[in-house]
């Protein structure tokens, strides 16, 4: 959500309050912008997928199963990391909605209509 004008103004006012009093810890904090931070730390989660792969990899190998499930839980945190991630460096959004033709008045379909639905357009493309 925008900031409105008078926000935008009050923020602007602190930054050069902050500016003022000290140049040096603004200008660090500044340069660190979330975007930067959230793809580093896309990275460094990618790589420590990779390691739980191969940790996963030598547990089927050797016949561990300590060592492979411990590589999995490894790759799996990685992945739950790196999900996040990439959900707020997107604003938020993780898959696009789909727009229900036969949406109820509170624009909520429930499970029974929409498999009732797919049921009928399964036949349908059979004709």
């Amino acid at each position: 959500m925008p900031l409105s004008e008078h926000e935008q103004r009050l923020l602007d006012q602190i930054e050069r309050q902050l500016y003022a009093e000290d140049p040096k810890f603004a200008s660090t904090v500044r340069s660190h912008d979330v975007k930067t931070h959230l793809t580093r730390r896309v990275k460094r989660y990618s790589a420590l997928v990779v390691l739980g792969l191969a940790g996963l990899v030598a547990g089927a190998v050797l016949r561990a199963v300590v060592v492979g499930v411990a590589g999995f839980l490894v790759m799996l945190a990685g992945g739950i990391v790196i999900a996040r991630s990439l959900q707020r460096l997107n604003g938020g959004e993780t898959l696009p909605k789909i727009k229900d033709t036969k949406a109820r008045p509170g624009g909520k379909t429930s499970i029974r209509e929409r498999a009732e639905e797919r049921f009928r357009r399964r036949f349908e493309d059979r004709d």
